[in-house]
C-alpha cells in the first residue's frame, strides 16, 4: 500500500542512498536527527521498534513529533538536512529522490490538493525536502490494527484493517473465517512427508493447525472437534464451528486438494462459500464481530491478487448489509500492504 506516510518516505530515502544495505536502526536515527532540537530528547530506538516503524504496526515517536510545534521549524532543520543529504547522496541521484517523493507526496490523503500542489510547486530542492519530510513526520504512519469503515448502515458495519487473525484481541469474543479442504486435513507438510494431501504450514489452514497442536490438542483432538461442528454434507462450502479461546472460528471448505497434493479451487466455490458464511452468521452470530482473511489470493489456485480478493469481499458484504446484524471485518495480513491498491 504505496500511500504517504513516514515508513514509505523513510523506504524512498534508503533506497537513493550510496549504502542501500545500511543498517536500519542507524540510518533512521540519522533521519530523526535532522529534526533534533537542543532542548528535545532523541527517543533510544532499538531494532523492534524500527521495525514495527517500518511494517506501520507502530507511529513515529512522540517525542518527535514534539518537535514539529518549534517555530520557524523549516528554516531550523534547513542546516542539518544538507548535511544529511550530504552524507548520504551523491549529486546524480537527486533528481531521482526528488522525482519519487513528488510522485509520494501526490498520495498523500492529509493533505488538501493545494497543500499538495504547494509542495510539488516548490522549485527549490532543499525547501521540497524539508516540506516532505516535516509532512512525512505529521501525518499518522500507524496503520496495523487501525479499522477503516467501509459501509455502514445503523449499528452494522462492514471495515477492513491491517494485522495478523492470529494476533487480534481475544478480550471480546469473536467468529474467524479459517480457508481450508473439503476434508479439513490435519497434516502439515512437509519436505520428507510422503503421503498426500498435506497442508502447507505457512497457509492460515496451516497456522490454525499450528496454533492448535501448539496448545496441546492432538490431531486425533482436532478431528473430533471439527467433525462435531460440521454442518451439512461434504462439499464445497462447507462450515465447521470450532469454539475455542474466546474465538469461535469458521473453518471454511473453499477447496479440494488434487492427486498431486495441489488445493484446487474457483470463483463459483469462493461465493459459495461467501453465502454460506452470511447464511451462517445471520443465523447463529449473535452479533458478534466476524474476522475474515481475504480469500483466494493463496494456494487455493483461483488465482486473485490482493486488490481482486478485497473487491470482491466489500462488494459482497456491502451489497447484503441490510441482512446483517453485527460487524464484518476484512483483516489483510500487514506484511501484504504492498501488495493491495485501496
Amino acid at each position: 500500500m504505496n500511500d504517504f506516510c513516514f515508513a514509505n518516505y523513510y523506504k524512498i530515502m534508503k533506497e537513493n542512498s550510496l549504502n542501500a544495505s545500511i543498517n536500519d536502526v542507524v540510518f533512521m536515527y540519522d533521519i530523526f536527527s535532522i529534526i533534533n532540537i537542543k532542548h528535545f530528547a532523541m527517543p533510544e530506538l532499538q531494532k523492534g521498534t524500527v521495525s514495527r516503524i517500518l511494517n506501520r504496526s507502530l507511529g513515529v515517536p512522540s517525542s518527535i513529533k514534539e518537535m514539529l510545534l518549534t517555530p520557524n521549524l523549516k528554516e531550523i532543520i534547513g542546516k542539518s538536512l544538507m548535511d544529511f543529504i550530504e552524507k548520504y547522496y551523491s549529486q546524480n541521484v537527486l533528481d531521482t529522490l526528488w522525482s519519487r517523493l513528488k510522485e509520494l507526496i501526490f498520495r498523500d490523503k492529509y493533505l488538501s490538493t493545494d497543500g499538495i500542489n504547494n509542495i510539488l510547486n516548490n522549485n527549490c530542492f532543499i525547501s521540497f525536502m524539508a516540506d516532505v519530510y516535516i509532512e512525512a513526520i505529521r501525518i499518522p504512519n500507524k496503520l496495523v490494527g487501525v479499522k477503516k469503515i467501509i459501509a455502514r448502515n445503523g449499528k452494522t458495519e462492514i471495515s477492513y484493517d491491517f494485522n495478523d487473525i492470529f494476533e487480534i484481541s481475544k478480550k471480546k469474543k469473536k467468529i474467524i473465517v479459517i480457508p481450508m479442504d473439503v476434508n479439513f486435513e490435519l497434516r502439515i507438510e512437509s519436505p520428507v512427508d510422503e503421503f498426500f494431501p498435506l497442508v502447507d504450514e505457512a497457509t492460515l489452514h496451516g497456522k490454525w493447525i499450528s496454533m492448535m497442536l501448539s496448545n496441546g490438542f492432538s490431531q486425533k483432538d482436532l478431528k473430533k472437534m471439527i467433525v462435531k461442528g460440521i454442518i451439512g454434507p461434504k462439499e464445497i462450502g462447507n462450515i465447521s464451528i470450532v469454539p475455542y479461546d474466546n474465538n469461535i472460528y469458521y473453518l471454511v471448505s473453499l477447496s479440494e486438494f488434487d492427486n498431486h497434493n495441489v488445493a484446487r479451487s474457483s470463483t463459483n466455490a469462493l461465493i459459495n462459500v461467501l453465502n454460506r458464511i452470511l447464511e451462517l452468521y445471520i443465523l447463529n452470530g449473535q452479533s458478534y464481530e466476524l474476522i475474515i482473511p481475504l480469500l483466494g489470493t493463496g494456494k487455493s489456485k483461483i488465482g486473485y491478487n490482493h486488490s481482486t480478493a478485497f473487491s470482491i469481499l466489500c462488494k459482497f458484504f456491502s451489497e447484503n448489509i441490510s441482512k446483517i446484524f453485527g460487524k464484518v471485518r476484512i483483516v489483510i495480513y500487514y506484511s501484504d500492504m504492498d501488495y493491495i491498491d485501496i
